[in-house]
């Protein structure tokens, strides 16, 4: 079944990483327009506009909201791929790496998505979609803050999707589990051996396959979905 995003514009924060890459040229690939929130590195070159808000500041993201509406006018859809990974035993962990850790993840997503919704409702609907994580039900040590944060942004999901059905707003979570990319290969070979026995299907999920799946979340072969969390992790969950 062909996922069609024509006539979307996606706003995809993250924009810069190995994922958020991904995630632009298919939801472009898809025939949406694709603008992004960036930081420290660049978007793909599918974007149409970006911007470099601070995520945690609401003055901030509707500035940089106000730009890419100047360009590609307003958003459909938002995939909130923003995130923070600082992994450290819970013992030894800085507050501001917490904080840190849970204002970019959470309060980002919070921010992005509110400043969003006046335009959803104008326009009669629209779709969030956060990018959660394996580790919020199968941690790893080290990742206190990456899971805690996680987790609750399945629950945020939960609680909006039913506060904004009513405004034909759908709101889901897609959880990876292993991605293939560079902050996996980085790991020690010991390691890596490690984490993929953890995988029933034994194998690191590819970034194509993973933003595949966003673009259906985005969709309207997905349109009777809300509230949902899904878990493309190889069974890992299980």
């Amino acid at each position: 079944m062909k996922t069609d995003l024509s006539g979307k514009h996606v706003l995809v924060t993250g924009a810069g990483g190995t994922l958020g890459r991904a995630l632009t040229a298919a939801c472009a690939a898809a025939g949406a327009v694709v603008t992004a929130f960036v930081r420290s590195r660049a978007a793909g070159p599918e974007t149409a506009a970006t911007a470099s808000p601070d995520l945690t500041d609401p003055d901030s993201v509707s500035r940089a909201l106000a730009e890419l509406e100047a360009t590609a006018g307003p958003p459909d859809a938002l995939i909130y791929a923003a995130a923070i990974n600082t992994d450290q035993l819970m013992a030894r962990q800085n507050p501001a790496s917490w904080s840190g850790t849970w204002d970019v993840s959470v309060k980002g997503a919070f921010i992005c998505s509110q400043a969003l919704l006046p335009g959803f409702f104008r326009r009669g609907g629209g779709d969030l979609l956060y990018i959660g994580s394996l580790a919020a039900v199968r941690p790893q040590p080290g990742q206190c803050a990456y899971a805690a944060a996680k987790g609750a942004l399945e629950s945020f999901t939960r609680a909006q999707a039913r506060e904004l059905a009513p405004k034909n707003i759908r709101v889901n979570c897609l959880a990876p589990g292993f991605i293939d990319s560079p902050r996996v290969h980085a790991l020690p070979p010991a390691q890596q051996d490690h984490l993929r026995s953890l995988v029933p299907l034994a194998r690191w999920a590819t970034v194509e396959e993973t933003a595949a799946w966003a673009v259906f979340l985005l969709s309207p072969q997905s349109a009777y979905l809300t509230g949902q969390t899904l878990r493309l992790d190889g069974g890992s969950s299980i």
